[in-house]
């Protein structure tokens, strides 16, 4: 049987007992204070880790957010200025660019992330927002891009035309010179087809449209003039010429030629009465010589 050691009470200076200890058993003297402190430690540091976890967000939304306002100065610089900006650039100065501009576009994403220290995550961020924007970027510039070499072409393939159209016209009588300037027109026009991405048909038959109208300048020419030679020039034309317009420049051509037959009709009696005139005249005066010798003699 275990014995339960006895221990003596404490005595006073007397000989008395001292009254027994009262002891009260609470969370300082079990220790549940220090799990406590221990859990609380806990909670403080998950407090911190949330709290490190909110800023390193809030650090990833800024670095997104800073990105999007360099891709707005970008454009602010690169596409809306009023001195260089791509937009305000027209014509020849902007057709064919647009490549240039997305280039310079990659060149200023891939400096702006090797400027700038990134997560991974915060990288994937950054490029999915660039990605976005160069969408955008791209449609409206390829959109200038088209209008402005649309609008180029249109421009210079006209003025060249008319340049052409003027020198035969100028060149009506010469055939060589006709013949040069519409291989000017077929040049011009297939230089347009080309710049605008056109397919060979579209080409051709552009090509054959502006040649007729150097065929027709030339036509209308002689028929203004009366040449008579616009009948051949038509005949062996005729296949640029819109064969709507055949009856009407057939109509003219003979209208001319009915003037110039009127014309010589009327020249040939006008010489003939002319020619009967001056015979009646020559007639008479010889008469009048005789008659008057005779009666001097």
């Amino acid at each position: 049987m275990p014995q339960i050691p006895q221990y003596d009470r404490e005595t006073r200076l007397n000989g008395s007992a001292l009254p027994y200890e009262h002891y009260n058993i609470d969370a300082n003297t079990s220790g549940a204070s220090i799990g406590q402190a221990m859990q609380n430690a806990g909670k403080g540091l998950d407090a911190l880790g949330q709290a490190a976890l909110k800023i390193n967000n809030t650090f990833e939304e800024m670095k997104t957010l800073e990105f999007h306002n360099a891709v707005e100065q970008w454009k602010q610089n690169n596409l809306y200025d009023r001195e260089n900006g791509y937009y305000v650039k027209t014509g020849k100065d902007a057709a064919g660019k647009s490549p240039e501009v997305l280039k310079s576009y990659d060149d200023f994403v891939s400096d702006w992330m090797q400027n700038n220290k990134l997560s991974r995550r915060n990288q994937a961020r950054v490029e999915a927002t660039s990605a976005t924007k160069k969408a955008w970027i791209q449609h409206s510039v390829t959109a200038h891009d088209l209008k402005q070499t649309q609008n180029w072409a249109d421009t210079e393939t006209a003025l060249g035309i008319d340049n052409s159209i003027n020198a035969a016209v100028s060149d009506r009588n010469n055939p060589e010179g006709i013949k040069t300037q519409v291989a000017n027109v077929q040049q011009i026009t297939r230089w347009k087809g080309e710049t605008l991405g056109l397919d060979e048909s579209s080409i051709k038959a552009l090509e054959k449209a502006n040649v007729s109208k150097v065929y027709t300048a030339v036509l209308e020419t002689k028929l203004q003039e009366g040449d008579l030679s616009a009948r051949e020039f038509f005949n062996e034309h005729k296949e640029y010429i819109n064969p709507q317009l055949h009856s009407r420049y057939l109509g003219a051509i003979k209208n001319e030629e009915d003037k110039y037959k009127s014309r010589e009709l009327a020249n040939n009696i006008i010489a003939s009465a002319v020619s009967i005139t001056v015979g009646i005249l020559i007639f008479s005066s010889c008469n009048c010589i005789n008659h008057c010798f005779f009666v001097f003699c």
